[in-house]
């Protein structure tokens, strides 16, 4: 998931659509707040950048 995370926008993918967090050592401890603020921590950017790529949902 860290090297999708990271390919090139637009040379590899129209739009960043892959996130990548570090739950640590012990990910069944990432509460579920952390674990889901992460989650959607760049949903946003993702949902503008795939409406002005005219993606369609």
């Amino acid at each position: 998931m860290r090297r999708l995370d990271t390919l090139a926008v637009p040379a590899c993918r129209v739009v960043d659509n892959a996130g990548f967090f570090h739950a640590g050592r012990t990910p069944k401890t990432t509460g579920d707040h952390q674990l889901f603020d992460q989650l959607l921590h760049e949903f946003p950017d993702w949902l503008t950048a795939a409406h002005t790529a005219h993606i369609e949902q």
